[in-house]
């Protein structure tokens, strides 16, 4: 800020991907970021909710890296030991975003990126918010993927946490349905179809099966589902359902099991007949 202020400001700052070397002081670094930057880069969109396998499959079409090895670097939990101890992977750490990655970077230097982006999340105050909900840093970020991975849009999140909290507090299952989509995928099982049986699987990861929360997050949450987490809304909700083919027209809430039976009969008979339309 000194260099810039001595320098004439910030107006000369070009945006890109500047390469910078750790001898250089804050003068130097001051006049590089005047230069257009020469460094090539991938612009990497990663969405909220999106699981290691998701990124694993856009981290390679963009040619970052192949699917295989940036999972392999995902499944090393090392990285996080010291903020989240115990944790089975990487998942639910690496933060969504929009990523500038330089040329010639592979799966450590992406993941590097990302975690420092989930770090940076950590520090605004989120892990503060979570502790004071009565939860770890690790439970905050599995219930909030859970969250990302049910909710069409963030303004329906703090509601669907509340469904959540209120099941957790009367220890009734989650029947969570990305949670047993998530063990197929871990067992190498998922073909993009739901079936009956699925809600049988044995894993931890079924809440169908185990209750509480699973073993470790399904996704990687953002800042909407993980202060939807920590901020659930007021409510009494046991129930949703969604509206519609997918969860973009959101979902409908309910107090009991009839009136969540209701709920189910009248959307899944709109899915029903729109399906048959549409053939």
């Amino acid at each position: 800020k000194l260099a810039a202020f001595f320098g004439g400001g910030a107006s000369g700052i070009k945006a890109g991907v500047h390469l910078l070397r750790s001898d250089m002081n804050a003068w130097q670094i001051y006049e590089a970021i005047q230069i257009s930057p020469k460094a090539k880069y991938t612009v990497l969109v990663l969405p909220e909710g999106f699981d290691i396998f998701e990124i694993a499959g856009r981290v390679e079409e963009a040619g970052i890296c192949t699917a295989e090895e940036f999972a392999a670097a995902a499944r090393n939990p090392e990285a996080i030991n010291a903020i989240a101890p115990g944790a089975p992977s990487l998942e639910g750490y690496l933060f969504p975003d929009t990523y500038h990655v330089p040329e010639g970077a592979g799966a450590a230097e992406l993941i590097e990126m990302m975690l420092l982006r989930f770090r940076k999340e950590l520090d605004s105050g989120i892990e503060a918010k979570l502790r004071e909900a009565g939860l770890s840093l690790r439970e905050g970020v599995v219930l909030a993927s859970l969250i990302a991975r049910e909710a069409g849009n963030p303004e329906e999140m703090p509601t669907i946490s509340s469904v959540f909290h209120n099941r957790l507090r009367i220890g009734m299952k989650l029947d969570c349905d990305p949670t047993f989509i998530y063990a197929r995928k871990l067992a190498g099982e998922w073909d993009g179809v739901v079936r009956g049986e699925d809600r049988q699987i044995d894993s931890p990861y079924n809440t169908y099966g185990v209750r509480g929360l699973p073993p470790g997050p399904i996704g990687n949450p953002g800042s909407a589902a993980l202060i939807a987490a920590a901020e659930p809304a007021e409510s009494d909700y046991l129930y949703f359902v969604a509206r519609g083919p997918d969860t973009s027209e959101g979902h409908y809430f309910s107090r009991n099991i009839r009136e969540h039976n209701q709920a189910v009969q009248k959307y899944q008979l709109a899915l029903r007949e729109a399906r048959r339309a549409n053939r």
